[in-house]
């Protein structure tokens, strides 16, 4: 009697282990969400940095008058009054 309890109660712990281990919501499916868990958290600080980069540009697009300059020269090709632009036609240049 006292073998088959010993046994019983050892049978016991290794399906309750197993189960622990491998089981749905076990071990191993907690060990893979803390790596979700990482990965959301590195994700969610990249996002966070990329919004503060861009409240601080859409703040300097409204304030600062030399960025905007900047920006539309640049996306929009503008020149400032009274600047001399040189064309070059690549079609005549020589090697």
């Amino acid at each position: 009697m006292r073998v088959l309890l010993f046994y019983g109660l050892w049978l016991f712990l290794l399906v309750f282990a197993g189960r622990t281990l491998l089981g749905p919501d076990g071990f191993l499916d907690y060990q893979a969400l803390l790596e979700q868990h990482r990965a959301l958290i590195q994700e969610k600080e990249a996002l966070e940095r990329e919004n503060r980069d861009l409240v601080r540009r859409v703040w300097r697009l409204q304030e600062d008058w030399a960025y905007i300059e900047a920006v539309a020269r640049e996306q929009l090709s503008m020149v400032p009054p009274n600047a001399l632009i040189y064309r070059f036609d690549e079609a005549q240049v020589s090697p």
